[in-house]
């Protein structure tokens, strides 16, 4: 839950908004102060004067007076008294406390409506757009407007009073207008086209809207004696109840008081107190207090009341002041801007919305149908609902209705006829199955001049027949659709075997074609190979010399590198030897001048210990000792001293590489900085035209928007224009469409009849080629498994053909090659015996192959070839 101070920064939030913010903000606070304070005054009579009346409550009367910037004895004075003009003089008139009282309260109800209706002013003014007048019934602007309509609901209570009437007075307009609109429109067009009516007496409320707003009405005659000098409440009802005695919805009762009257409205009799009506129905304030008002320091209570103060002003004198005074009534006003809201919902599309009260208690989940009834009831809804029951929601046009469904009859329809004598015949053929309870099929449908009227789901059915005549129709056209596309397949099957077997045939020629093929390159490729591996056992000799000389290179080379790299070594260590014997030296002579020192001192020490001491020499023992121990930590010192100023050296070279880094980024912050100042130079010079540029694109924008307004002002009205045009070209269309549809109607007769012979043939003509479609496909198939047989077999014959030419060719490859090494030993002089007497320079004639390449078998010194 929100606390009351979330909820007011909301509020002021919301305000600011609509623009009410700052003092504005605050003179609505005290307006709104004032009224409350108004309702805090108390009277009681004047002690001095019976007649008078006075405020009683000062301290209250002191705050008001605050409030709205005047003295307190000028407010006391304008609610407490009243002017009277008599004759050509103004006379000053006491009033009671309670007349006091009820000015009081009168003029804080005027200053909260006048807030009222300046908030709602704000808020209109700040959602419209800025190009939209705020008056929502101009039709100028382009925009659409949407609008919600929230009912008063009919009010009865057990004292009515002078708001119930307003409230129930426009329950009725509101009632009329649904009326008019769901059924009194649809009772006309009804009787126009001859059909028989439904009542609508029991909701039609015409009569009670002439006896309320009538030129003699409830409202005309309560004007008349608000504009009496002495007007009543008595007066008021005996005039209403003579003029409507006769009235069925004024009732009159013997046993009514003189100031009370009973109206019969559409949901029930409501009986009304009209003691205060004349009072209520006053809406002027005194001149006093106006005047009063008008000296408020307020902003917005003295800027309303002085606009209200000067239209007061303009009004006329004698006859017309009194048609004015009436005019200026509450009832007049409240007739006036319900009379506005009918106008508006003419021009509008409406939905109505009833909204019913579950129950008294407004409990969730509860219904007490008792009050939920009554409430139907008294909004109408059951009288509606029975007269929906004879009413006929669905409507087609004669012609609509013929060219829709004539494909469900099986009736021979004379074209001849009129359409509305097909139209009948063709709804009885479809209905003579169905009896309503009246105990004719005629209760289901209704035709009438021009049009044919429908009982809730009749429509449906119809269009449920025709949409099963479709699809019926759509299955056989379907299966005309399949048997026609299994035709082409059949016969792409069959281009398809014949397609085969070509191939079959060119495969077989293409196969053996290649086996010559074959047996040619076996030839060639075994020649190849010999030339290719004497040509590889060169290379492979080549390669062999290469690496043996790499070798041999980089053995060389590995030597002289070890040598210089020995030699460099020894080189290198004689030098950090000689360093190293400097370095020990130093420390040498350095340690040995510390032991040198260190023994004198300690012979000094013993010498001293021999003589016999004195103070003196104690003291210079002690010293000496101290000496010692302090040359020791010098020492110390000494080397902690360089090795702090090596430290320091260290770290003034990097400053000093600091103190470098530093000058160069300032020298650069100022290039840059340079450079910001010119680019804002530059910046500055952009901004200035940019605002010349932009000035003269506002002069510009204004001169397009006056261009653009007189160009969419014509354009409205060539568009009226056309529009004209386009809807008698419609007309004409729509005349020469007919015309053609009635001609088309005896050409589609005749296409089915064609269509129907057609049929036939293609039943028999279908038959005959399922048949025969049969036989193909057998034949088809047993032609097919031969050939695949045949393939088969071709397949096994050639692959046995194919292995045993490939033994053959490489048998006789090996015979020519061990042949031709055989004719080369032959010719070979002096063949050594074993593979010792070889020489190792001699190749092989035929494969080049040296004696290196020989295998040599352990077992046996004979040789063979590789």
């Amino acid at each position: 839950d929100r606390s009351d101070s979330q909820l007011w920064e909301e509020i002021q939030i919301s305000l600011a908004t609509i623009g009410f913010e700052g003092e504005r903000m605050i003179s609505l606070m005290r307006a709104l102060c004032i009224v409350l304070q108004l309702g805090n005054q108390t009277f009681s009579p004047d002690p001095h004067d019976a007649e008078g009346s006075i405020i009683s409550s000062q301290d209250e009367l002191l705050k008001l007076s605050l409030l709205m910037g005047m003295e307190p004895t000028v407010i006391e004075k304008a609610i407490t008294k009243r002017k009277v003009k008599a004759g050509f003089e103004w006379i000053e008139a006491k009033m009671t406390a309670v007349d006091s009282k009820d000015s009081c309260d009168a003029l804080a109800k005027k200053i909260y409506a006048q807030l009222f209706e300046m908030l709602t002013e704000s808020i209109n003014e700040s959602t419209a757009p800025t190009d939209l007048d705020v008056n929502i019934n101009s039709s100028d602007h382009k925009y659409g407007c949407i609008s919600m309509l929230d009912l008063f609901g009919f009010e009865s209570f057990k004292v009515n009073r002078f708001e119930q009437l307003c409230i129930n007075y426009a329950n009725e307009r509101i009632q009329h207008r649904y009326v008019v609109d769901n059924f009194l429109s649809v009772k006309d067009e009804y009787e126009r086209e001859g059909i028989e009516t439904f009542d609508v007496s029991d909701i039609e409320n015409s009569a009670v809207l002439k006896l309320l707003e009538g030129r003699m009405g409830v409202f005309s005659i309560l004007n008349d004696e608000c504009v009496r000098p002495k007007g009543n409440a008595e007066s008021f009802v005996y005039k209403l109840k003579t003029i409507y005695k006769d009235s069925y919805h004024l009732v009159v009762k013997n046993l009514d008081r003189p100031w009370e009257f009973s109206i019969k409205h559409f949901a029930a009799t409501v009986k009304y107190d009209a003691r205060n009506f004349v009072t209520r129905n006053n809406d002027q304030l005194p001149k006093d207090v106006l005047e009063c008002v008008c000296k408020c320091t307020n902003d917005i209570i003295h800027s309303r009341f002085e606009t209200i103060a000067s239209e007061r002003a303009k009004q006329p004198t004698g006859i017309r002041r009194k048609m004015g005074a009436a005019s200026a009534t509450v009832c007049t006003k409240f007739r006036n801007k319900i009379i506005e809201l009918m106008e508006f919902l003419l021009t509008s599309k409406i939905r109505y919305i009833r909204c019913i009260k579950p129950n008294e208690n407004s409990s969730p989940h509860t219904t007490d149908h008792l009050v939920t009834m009554r409430q139907l009831g008294s909004a109408g809804l059951v009288k509606a609902v029975n007269i929906a029951r004879e009413m006929f929601p669905n409507s087609l046009s004669h012609d609509k209705v013929w060219v829709r469904f004539r494909c469900l009859t099986r009736l021979n329809i004379d074209e001849n006829l009129e359409v509305k004598e097909k139209v009948s015949i063709l709804l009885n053929e479809q209905f003579k199955d169905q009896v309503s309870s009246s105990g004719c099929h005629n209760s289901f449908y209704r035709v009438g001049a021009t049009k044919v009227f429908f009982k809730p789901g009749q429509l449906e059915l119809i269009e449920s027949r025709r949409a099963t005549r479709k699809q019926k129709a759509a299955t056989i056209i379907n299966n005309r659709a399949k048997a026609y596309r299994k035709k082409k397949d059949f016969q792409t099957l069959k281009r398809g075997a014949i397609l085969v077997q070509a191939l079959a045939r060119r495969n077989k020629e293409q196969t053996e074609l290649k086996k010559k093929k074959g047996f040619i390159l076996a030839i060639q490729c075994a020649i190849r190979l010999a030339r290719a591996r004497r040509t590889l056992q060169k290379k492979k000799e080549d390669r062999a010399a290469t690496i043996i000389q790499n070798s041999q290179r980089s053995r060389i080379a590995r030597k002289e590198y070890t040598r210089y790299k020995n030699a460099a070594d020894m080189l290198l260590r004689a030098m950090k030897r000689k360093l190293n014997r400097d370095k020990f030296d130093a420390a040498l002579a350095v340690v040995v001048e510390r032991a040198r020192m260190d023994e004198r001192r300690k012979k000094l020490l013993s010498k001293l210990a021999n003589i016999e001491k004195d103070d003196i020499l104690k003291e210079c023992e002690v010293l000496i000792q101290y000496l010692g121990d302090e040359l020791f930590d010098e020492r110390g010192h000494v080397y902690e001293v360089r090795a702090k100023l090596r430290k320091e050296q260290d770290k003034n070279a990097q400053l000093r590489a600091k103190n470098e880094n530093l000058g160069a980024n300032t020298g650069a912050q100022k290039i840059e900085k340079t450079q910001l100042v010119t680019q804002n130079r530059n910046l500055t010079r952009r901004l200035s035209s940019l605002n010349q540029s932009k000035n003269t694109l506002n002069a510009s924008l204004r001169d397009l928007r006056l261009t653009e307004s007189t160009r969419a002002s014509e354009q409205r009205k060539s568009f009226a224009l056309m529009q004209n045009e386009m809807s008698t070209r419609i007309d004409q269309l729509n005349a020469d469409f007919d015309q053609s549809f009635q001609v088309q109607d005896g050409e589609v007769t005749r296409l089915k009849r064609k269509l129907e012979l057609a049929e036939k043939k293609h039943k028999d003509s279908e038959a005959s080629l399922k048949l025969e479609h049969q036989g193909i496909i057998d034949q088809y198939e047993e032609d097919l498994s031969s050939m695949l047989s045949a393939l088969e077999e071709c397949k096994s014959n050639h692959e046995s053909e194919y292995s045993s030419m490939k033994e053959s060719l490489m048998r006789q490859i090996e015979e020519s090659e061990a042949a031709l090494c055989a004719q080369q030993m032959k010719n070979t002089k002096n063949v050594p015996k074993t593979i010792d007497d070889v020489d190792p320079s001699v190749k092989c004639r035929y494969c080049g192959a040296s004696s290196d390449n020989w295998k040599r078998n352990p077992n046996d010194q004979s040789m063979k070839m590789k």
